[in-house]
């Protein structure tokens, strides 16, 4: 047993345990940051709040995550930054055994790293289980949580100095440096492309980019490409990557959908013809009523088989 406290309090287990903490945090973050509309949506959807809190949580956490990164990657009042990070890991645990049980209504994914990572709600807790491990180290070791770090190489300059100046100095370093990111990362957030203009009518089919949840059915209406490619334009939307094509084509978050487009000959504006959602695993998903859809709008155009 004292060896394994010695090896916990050891400074490089401690400095590892922040890095990695750290590290987790600041994916998090720029994350949610790229998308927060979408974050804060995400929030809402799992119903475990009412929507103003939701909102609210939503729009603070990512920079919440971001400052706690911060403060245990460059070791800047640590330990503090390691009992925030138990609060919200426990919050992210919550809602994650929430949706487990309660299967209807709520993400599929977690929207943990919002479009850098797409994970299951049992993979999110896996990681969970992982943060609050390293917490526990850090803050075993609290009483040298900051070594090293930016401040600490600082440590013979500030000898002498008021108790007080070398916390607040760490704490308005957070500040700072959370504020120059973040606004840093929130400025560089482009539009989605715009669409390729085409005169083939279209299917798009909307997804959020996680395998385990619709990779069989993404599967499925790819190998419909063979008979339909040269008469149709696939367009696969990551709904995660581009949050505003929900509004734009009317697509509910967390659901397969497929839309057949065709397009006006004479405004060149692309309308729906029909739309498909559904899951394989309920067995609500109908590749073959999809493939009728695209007979008959093809033969509507000209373009029959």
């Amino acid at each position: 047993m004292e060896m394994v406290q010695r090896i916990v309090s050891s400074r490089w287990v401690v400095l590892a345990a922040r890095l990695l903490l750290g590290g987790v945090f600041l994916a998090s973050a720029i994350g949610k940051l790229q998308h927060p509309a979408l974050f804060v949506d995400t929030v809402v959807d799992y119903g475990l709040l009412p929507e103003a809190l939701s909102r609210f949580y939503g729009t603070v956490l990512p920079w919440a995550e971001l400052a706690v990164g911060i403060s245990l990657v460059l070791g800047l009042l640590s330990a503090a930054a390691a009992v925030v990070s138990v609060g919200m890991t426990l919050s992210f645990a919550v809602a994650g055994i929430y949706s487990l049980v309660k299967t209807e209504d709520v993400p599929t994914i977690c929207g943990c790293f919002g479009n850098l990572v797409s994970l299951t709600h049992s993979q999110s807790l896996a990681v969970d289980a992982a943060m609050l491990l390293a917490a526990a180290v850090i803050l075993a070791g609290w009483r040298r949580a900051d070594e090293p770090g930016v401040l600490w190489l600082l440590k013979g300059p500030l000898r002498g100095r008021p108790a007080w100046l070398a916390p607040a100095l760490k704490l308005g370093a957070v500040a700072v440096l959370t504020a120059a990111l973040g606004l840093a990362i929130t400025a560089t957030n482009e539009p989605a492309d715009e669409e390729p203009v085409t005169e083939n009518p279209r299917l798009m089919y909307f997804w959020n980019g996680c395998p385990d949840c619709y990779g069989p059915e993404v599967e499925q209406v790819e190998s419909l490409q063979p008979d339909y490619a040269e008469r149709v334009e696939f367009v696969e939307v990551d709904y995660v990557s581009d949050p505003s094509s929900l509004e734009r084509y009317g697509v509910i978050e967390d659901e397969f959908t497929v839309l057949l487009m065709q397009r006006d000959g004479v405004t060149g504006e692309y309308h729906e013809y029909a739309r498909y959602a559904g899951h394989l695993r309920m067995g609500t998903f109908d590749l073959a009523a999809i493939r009728r859809g695209l007979d008959a709008m093809l033969s509507e155009e000209g373009q029959g088989a």
